[in-house]
């Protein structure tokens, strides 16, 4: 039997050969069959390109908007060594990642110049440490972080935001913080002074609606009793489990940057998830053109089929000769896109930068992104080739069957 299988699949290769490159054959068949090829890999090479860019994106997103969005906030004031030792009781599993605990305010506040008034928030840190928030620490476009700790009323907000109000380096800024007063109930509004002392650009939202001062002096401006802590995890995607684990273990509420900006990411995933879906419909359509070529195939080959079946090849070898036909099709489309994805993903930038250059237009133009960001995962390279050819097979196994039970003298002759 392994001796049939093995000729069933070199007549498949000869079947395929023939109907392909020989000469005086059918070029609808040709035309179809080239065509399929080229059609998967185009699918292949698209799903590669955009799902990439997708994850390009959504790296440039978490990197840039968590460096200044809390990962965790408790609502009482602790140090890092607290926390660890609070979660003895299961063994520090869930809270591996932390690698700060610092002080923490956050107020929303309304920048009060005449250009016009800004709503923004507030944020009293700590001095960034390069360390463990290395992208903010970097962010800064002018002045120093040090200046926070050595002056009570230095603030930094983003260099957009500054350019936008008109503001320079020295000026004097006044921000209203809303408070409620505890025993009347009432919103009374408290003001104040800082001076801006430096500019930080991330790429991103905060750019225009975040400012930062020290944490200490903002608390002793505002008389506020405790502050919050503001904790930072090496691994962000993980502040769900940290956030049940430290709720568990504290017993108090505990917030974390799925709270506020979760849905966002969920959209940029559900995204990505859709685009990927659309783009099957390249493979999905490359497929069914494969299953057009084969049946072709099967007409044309009638004659040589039925001489098999005289000689005494089983029906089941028939379809080992057109499923192996469609395998190897599939799989050099998929090859072929692959070849194209993976370079056309990795020199992505320098591509578009060309095709900028050549037709005068700028495709990031007014965004935050300087150029396209991508990343090539092997996961995802993985999901869309075996994705692939489960689809392909799907499509040509149900011909495959057919003409193998076709194949007769009374019906083939």
């Amino acid at each position: 039997m392994t001796g049939m299988n093995t000729l069933a699949i070199l007549i498949g290769l000869r079947f395929l050969a023939a109907g392909i490159l020989g000469k005086g054959h059918n070029r609808y068949l040709r035309f179809i069959a080239v065509s399929s090829v080229l059609g998967m890999a185009l699918g292949i090479t698209a799903l590669t390109v955009v799902v990439s860019v997708m994850n390009g994106f959504d790296r440039e997103l978490q990197s840039r908007l968590l460096s200044v969005v809390p990962h965790i906030v408790l609502p009482i004031e602790s140090d890092l060594e607290q926390i660890l030792q609070s979660s003895k009781a299961s063994n520090g599993k869930d809270l591996q990642g932390l690698v700060a605990a610092e002080a923490f305010i956050e107020k929303s506040a309304l920048l009060v110049v005449d250009e016009g008034s800004q709503l923004l928030s507030l944020q009293g840190i700590q001095t960034p440490q390069k360390d463990y928030n290395p992208f903010l620490f970097d962010s800064l476009v002018s002045g120093s972080w040090d200046q926070l700790a050595s002056n009570e009323t230095a603030i930094i907000v983003g260099r957009r935001l500054a350019e936008s109000k008109g503001l320079r380096l020295g000026d004097r800024m006044l921000l209203v913080i809303p408070e409620i007063q505890t025993t009347t109930g009432q919103l009374v509004p408290r003001t104040l002074s800082f001076i801006l002392t430096g500019t930080f650009e991330l790429g991103a939202e905060p750019d225009y609606l975040m400012a930062f001062t020290d944490v200490k002096a903002l608390q002793k401006r505002l008389r506020l009793p405790q502050v919050f802590t503001r904790l930072q995890l090496s691994k962000p995607l993980s502040a769900s489990t940290v956030q049940e684990t430290l709720e568990n273990n504290l017993a108090v509420s505990v917030d974390s940057w799925t709270d506020t900006h979760g849905d966002f990411f969920t959209a940029v995933q559900m995204e990505k998830v859709l685009m990927f879906l659309l783009l099957s419909m390249i493979v999905v359509i490359a497929s069914l053109s494969l299953v057009a070529s084969m049946g072709i195939m099967v007409r044309e080959k009638k004659t040589a089929l039925a001489l098999l079946l005289a000689i005494g090849m089983a029906r089941h070898h028939m379809t080992i000769i057109f499923l192996f036909q469609g395998l190897v099709l599939s799989l050099s489309g998929i090859s072929l896109g692959v070849m194209l994805g993976i370079p056309l993903t990795l020199y992505l930038p320098e591509v578009m930068s060309l095709i900028e250059t050549v037709f005068g237009f700028n495709l990031l133009a007014g965004s935050y992104f300087n150029e396209v960001p991508t990343e090539l995962r092997f996961s995802d390279m993985a999901v869309i080739c075996v994705g692939a050819i489960f689809v392909s097979m799907s499509a040509i196994l149900p011909q495959a069957v057919y003409a193998g039970k076709t194949s007769s003298g009374t019906v083939l002759s």
